[in-house]
């Protein structure tokens, strides 16, 4: 029956398209953050990167390619979108990293580095500050709308990355040098302040020391520079959520075309 050959078409493009969508959208939020993290379940990651597949599939259906007749020629393009998910996924989660750094430059600054606590951000032991500063942006992401730019960035990427393309491979690992570089400029900027702070502190302390040989200048320096470091850690806090914030957003607006929803 021709009606019914035709909807067993229809049927199957828009499985294929639906397919293809969830393979690059479903890679880059493995990454991404606050939908990527360990700390949300495994099932919720993938019904939500499943269910903004479905969403936007429509929307993207006239830049998607037909379902190729080759196994071989399905693979690569497969291959092709979950390199596409992956370098999206991983620009926002090293812009992410960039707070560990500085946790860790801050640690070793006001001596909170004597403890370390699990960051779910990176899955793994962390400094303390940089734990508290990585779960604040997860939350600030949300709070503040943010993570509409990087559902808005994914639809975006098919823009500058269309389905079937040619994969700009150089240009990719061009840029994730570059976002590399970026996050570990963003950290020592975070961590500005507490340096020049922590280093004018030792500066005085070592001139008490030389003056006053007889006090025990380490027991004398250690709450001071804990109790400093929280001061610090209190005034700039919320410059420090501003400046990463923008510094995230202009990451994924490199993701944005004009023509983007």
């Amino acid at each position: 029956m021709p009606a019914l050959d035709q909807l067993n078409t229809l049927l199957a493009g828009g499985v294929f398209a639906i397919m293809l969508v969830f393979t690059r959208v479903g890679v880059a939020m493995l990454n991404l953050p606050g939908f990527g993290d360990t700390s949300v379940p495994a099932q919720a990651r993938l019904f939500l990167a499943l269910a903004f597949s479905v969403a936007i599939t429509p929307i993207l259906r006239a830049k998607l390619p037909a379902a190729p007749d080759e196994p071989a020629l399905l693979i690569l393009l497969l291959g092709s979108e979950v390199i596409i998910g992956l370098f999206i996924g991983t620009v926002g989660r090293v812009i992410l990293t960039s707070l560990e750094t500085a946790g860790q430059l801050i640690g070793h600054q006001t001596g909170f580095s004597i403890a370390s606590v699990f960051n779910p951000q990176i899955a793994s032991a962390g400094s303390l500050a940089g734990s508290l500063l990585s779960t604040m942006a997860v939350v600030l992401l949300f709070v503040t709308d943010l993570h509409h730019m990087l559902l808005r960035g994914l639809l975006g990427s098919y823009d500058l990355f269309p389905a079937g393309g040619p994969l700009p491979i150089g240009d990719l690992a061009s840029v994730i040098a570059k976002v590399v570089a970026a996050s570990f400029t963003i950290g020592v900027q975070l961590s500005a302040p507490f340096i020049i702070v922590a280093l004018m502190l030792m500066v005085g302390l070592g001139l008490i020391a030389r003056m006053m040989p007889q006090i025990q200048i380490f027991f004398v320096a250690q709450p001071i520079q804990l109790a400093l470091g929280i001061f610090i850690f209190a005034v700039v806090l919320p410059a420090m959520a501003l400046f990463w914030m923008t510094k995230f957003q202009m990451s994924m607006q490199t993701f944005l075309s004009p023509g983007t929803p």
